[in-house]
């Protein structure tokens, strides 16, 4: 996954466990941030995906001065991240290389 963009909105939404409440324990995520670049991390969640339009965003780190993994230690059905990122500079633009959710209460199979 690679995602830039000198002002942009980056979302992704991942479910839960089924049949029960998963902690959302802390969110990771490459990122390349230039100097005058600054990404605003936001998460909103809800007892399933279809609630989720209903929530409301939560401001959880900006980074940089912010660093991850980011910790979260929400609990629910789902949970979409939100990245905005934007730049100062026309010529340096931050980069998302991978973002990872960490989560407790799931059975492994």
């Amino acid at each position: 996954m690679n995602a830039a963009s000198k002002g942009g909105i980056f979302r992704k939404t991942f479910q839960g466990c089924g049949g029960g409440q998963t902690l959302f324990e802390s969110l990771d995520m490459k990122l390349l941030a230039p100097p005058s670049t600054v990404t605003t991390v936001s998460v909103r969640v809800a007892p399933s995906v279809a609630e989720l339009p209903a929530a409301s965003w939560v401001k959880v780190a900006t980074l940089p001065p912010d660093t991850t993994p980011i910790p979260l230690n929400l609990t629910g059905g789902a949970i979409q991240v939100e990245l905005t990122m934007k730049s100062q500079d026309l010529n340096a633009s931050p980069i998302l290389s991978s973002l990872t959710l960490n989560e407790k209460n799931c059975a492994k199979e």
